[in-house]
């Protein structure tokens, strides 16, 4: 946005769409509530089918997760020999895991206007 006086408004905006801490679907729905840097959005699991199996998780202001993606980062050990030269590289436990999750809407707090 080339508009000045928009700028802390689309900050404010695309604060509440990052999760401070990778949540699964199951823990949105569990624990209710997503933290961002924005604030606290809540989140309820809403039925979809009549038999109760399923749910969708469905965030405050009605907008809903569609599609979860989840990312497992890959660390890699290099080792060296002395004179500094790369001997061999191999994977190791550790990488971080990032969450993407693809909602139908704009999610925001019913306050943010």
């Amino acid at each position: 946005c080339n508009n000045d006086d928009m700028q802390p408004v689309i900050a404010k905006m695309a604060s509440y769409h990052i999760v401070n801490a990778p949540m699964s679907v199951e823990l949105l729905g569990r624990y209710g509530v997503a933290s961002t840097p924005g604030g606290e959005l809540t989140t309820t699991v809403v039925q979809h089918d009549d038999d109760g199996g399923g749910g969708v998780i469905m965030f405050e202001n009605g907008v809903s997760v569609i599609e979860s993606y989840e990312f497992q980062d890959e660390l890699v050990q290099n080792v060296q020999d002395v004179n500094g030269n790369l001997v061999e590289s191999s994977s190791v436990d550790g990488g971080k895991t990032c969450i993407v999750h693809e909602v139908d809407g704009f999610v925001c707090p019913e306050g943010l206007w």
